[in-house]
């Protein structure tokens, strides 16, 4: 029983201070692995190993302007786009509310732009 208590304490200490953890904590399985792998993209544009090991209190608005472009640069569809920027949403939104991040630096974030989507089926019809 000892062990099952500290592992448990240990997961909630790793959960605890880590704003993906925490996002990722609020959504379902499958989001989780979606979202996961989109942050773990992120985090490789942003020279880290992993989303997990971003420093997301050090994260700004000229940060995710270059995570969408290199996005975008990299052929991403707009659709892919969209929802790494709305993890990079959620995990910035997790360190606000961590007080890792201001809520001025938050807003500034949750304001970085989508990407048009072009629907292509209406064109003309």
């Amino acid at each position: 029983m000892g062990q099952i208590a500290s592992f448990a304490q240990a997961q909630a200490a790793r959960v605890e201070r880590n704003p993906v953890e925490i996002y990722l904590a609020g959504l379902s399985a499958t989001g989780r692995r979606s979202m996961a792998q989109k942050l773990n993209v992120v985090g490789v544009i942003l020279g880290y190993a992993d989303a997990r090991s971003v420093a997301w209190q050090k994260i700004r608005f000229d940060h995710v302007v270059a995570i969408r472009a290199s996005l975008s640069d990299g052929g991403s569809a707009p659709a892919t786009i969209n929802a790494t920027l709305a993890a990079v949403r959620g995990a910035a939104k997790a360190a606000w509310s961590l007080d890792l991040l201001s809520g001025e630096d938050y807003n500034r974030i949750a304001a970085v732009k989508v990407c048009a989507h072009q629907d292509f089926r209406a064109v003309g019809h």
